[in-house]
C-alpha cells in the first residue's frame, strides 16, 4: 500500500503556485443531495472536499435545504436543485441547462449524502446523467449514502447510462485548453472512474438484490449459491466469502467499483471485458486505523475527500495522454489509470482515518464529524506536502 500512497504523493497531489486560479490545481467539487430532514450530510461532504485541497465546491440540493446548508458555511456555492414538495413527475428542471451551465465544468461528483427517503434527487441527477450524453461525462462520480438505495431498488438495471463504455466527446480539465480539431473528436474511456461506498448494512442489501435478481434469472444456479440473511454474516475478512458471495454481487453493476467501508476498507475493482486484467479485484486499503468511536457523517467526509482525489487522478490521466482520443486502448494505458485510481482511493482513506483519529484524541467519546473537518488540512500536509 505504501506505494500507492507515495504515486500520489509524487505524481498526483497538484502543486501549488503564485500563477494559479480558481480551479486550475485544486479542482472543483459537485455535491449532488441533501434533503428537507438531513442538511448536515451534504455539507460534511462538500467541506471535506475543500479541505482536502479542492479550489471551488458547489452544492446541488432541495428547496427547502438551501438556506440552511448556505447559513453553515460562505465557502459552499449552494443550488436551489429541485424542490420536495412538487411531485416527483413533476420537478420542472431544464436539466440539459443545468449540465451546460455547470455540471460540464466540474472534475468530480458526489451523489447521495442526505438525499434521505425522497427520490426527488435521484431522478434529478438521472436526469441530468441522460442529458449528459449530448455534452461530456466519465470524469469521477462517487455514489454515496442515499443514492446506494438506487442499486438494491433496480439492480436489475444500471445506475445510469453514462457508465456505459463508449465514445464521448472529452472532457476538458481545468487549467487546459483544446484545439479546434480536438473538439469534434471523441475519445474511448480507457478505465471506469465511478465509485460506491457503502457500509456494511448497504453492502449487505446489495447482496440481498443480488440474490433476488439471482433467484429469478435462475433458480437451479440460486440454490447453489451462499445465502445471506443476516448482517452478521457479511465478512470481508473471508475470502471465500469475497470472492463467492461479494464480488458475485458486485459484479452485476459493473463497471462500477466499489469502496466497502469498515474496520479494513476494501476497494472492489470491476475490470472492463476487454481489459488484460480478471474481472473483478478486491485490494485491501490497509492505512492505519480510525477511532473506537463511530459517529454519524464520518462517511460523507470520506466521500468528499475521495472525490477531491480522484479528481486529481483523473486530470493527471489525461495530463498523461492516457484518455486521449483512441481506436484501441492498451494495457500499458489501462493499468495507469488503475494504479491512479488506487492511489487515489487509498489516500482518500488514509486522510480520513488518520483525521478521525486526530479529532478523537481531542474528544473522546464526544467525538462529532464537525470535529473531524478541522483535522483534514492538517492531516494532509503532515502525509502528502513537501516540506
Amino acid at each position: 500500500m505504501e506505494r500507492y500512497l507515495l504515486q500520489f504523493k509524487q505524481h498526483v497531489v497538484p502543486a501549488l503556485g503564485h500563477d494559479a486560479y480558481k480551479g486550475s490545481h485544486g479542482g472543483k467539487i459537485a455535491i449532488v443531495g441533501g434533503s428537507r430532514l438531513y442538511s448536515g450530510a451534504p455539507h460534511y461532504a462538500a467541506v471535506s472536499a475543500a479541505r482536502a485541497g479542492a479550489d471551488l465546491v458547489h452544492a446541488f440540493t432541495s428547496t427547502q435545504c438551501a438556506p440552511v446548508l448556505k447559513s453553515y458555511s460562505p465557502d459552499v456555492i449552494v443550488h436551489d436543485a429541485w424542490d420536495e414538495s412538487k411531485e416527483i413527475t413533476n420537478l420542472s428542471v431544464d436539466t440539459n441547462k443545468m449540465w451546460t451551465t455547470w455540471f460540464g465544468r466540474f472534475d468530480a461528483l458526489v451523489v447521495g449524502p442526505g438525499l434521505g427517503e425522497s427520490d426527488h434527487g435521484l431522478v434529478f441527477w438521472k436526469e441530468l446523467i441522460d442529458a449528459a450524453h449530448d455534452h461530456r461525462n466519465q470524469y469521477p462520480v462517487v455514489y454515496d449514502a442515499d443514492a446506494l438505495k438506487y442499486f438494491w431498488k433496480r439492480a436489475s438495471v444500471r445506475i445510469a447510462p453514462a457508465l456505459e463504455r463508449k465514445q464521448l466527446k472529452h472532457p476538458t480539465v481545468s487549467g487546459g485548453c483544446k484545439s479546434e480539431s480536438e473538439e469534434e473528436e471523441v475519445w474511448k474511456p480507457v478505465f471506469a472512474w465511478n465509485i460506491a461506498t457503502p457500509n456494511k448494512m448497504e453492502l449487505f442489501r446489495l447482496i440481498q438484490a443480488d440474490q433476488r435478481l439471482t433467484e429469478r434469472e435462475d433458480a437451479e444456479s440460486a440454490k447453489k449459491r451462499c445465502r445471506v440473511v443476516k448482517i452478521d454474516e457479511v465478512d470481508l475478512h473471508c475470502e471465500e466469502f469475497r470472492e463467492e458471495v461479494v464480488g458475485q454481487a458486485l459484479k452485476r453493476f459493473a463497471p462500477m467499483h466499489f469502496l466497502l467501508k469498515g474496520e479494513t476498507d476494501w476497494l472492489f475493482l470491476n475490470h472492463v471485458k476487454d481489459s488484460s486484467r480478471e474481472s473483478c479485484e478486491f485490494i485491501a486499503l490497509d492505512v492505519g486505523a480510525g477511532a473506537p468511536k463511530r459517529c454519524g457523517g464520518q462517511g460523507d467526509i470520506l466521500a468528499g475527500i475521495l472525490a477531491t482525489f480522484l479528481g486529481w487522478a483523473f486530470t493527471k490521466s489525461w495530463e498523461n495522454h492516457l484518455l486521449r482520443p483512441s481506436v484501441h486502448c492498451s494495457d500499458e494505458a489501462y493499468e495507469r489509470c488503475r494504479e491512479l485510481f488506487i492511489s487515489a482511493c487509498a489516500s482518500a482513506c488514509l486522510v480520513t482515518r488518520a483525521s478521525v483519529r486526530s479529532a478523537f484524541s481531542e474528544h473522546g467519546r464526544g467525538l462529532q464529524a464537525s470535529d473531524v473537518l478541522h483535522h483534514i488540512s492538517k492531516t494532509f500536509a503532515k502525509e502528502f506536502d513537501t516540506p
